[in-house]
């Protein structure tokens, strides 16, 4: 029996990270590691918390949101992550 619906996520070559749904195998959204690093960053920040909460007034970032083709500093390695 499977566990439902949840997301695949797989580093390629090339410095890719590849996500998909289990429920959409065939559509496969990619994108670098630093794109994913940035991403888990803001996760870990609280960033998206406002997209589960409906009261909550916006994000909780500790930095500003980043403008369409702008980039924030990532984390030189997997030893700067804070639980």
């Amino acid at each position: 029996m499977s566990p439902g619906p949840g997301s695949e996520i797989a580093c390629g070559p090339g410095n890719l990270v590849h996500l998909r749904e289990t429920d959409a195998p065939g559509t496969v959204v990619t994108t670098t590691r630093t794109g994913w690093d940035a991403f888990t960053q803001d996760v870990r920040a609280g960033e998206f918390d406002h997209f589960a909460e409906p009261d909550h007034p916006g994000p909780r970032s500790p930095h500003p949101v980043t403008a369409p083709g702008e980039h924030r500093p990532v984390r030189e390695s997997d030893d700067d992550l804070s639980p």
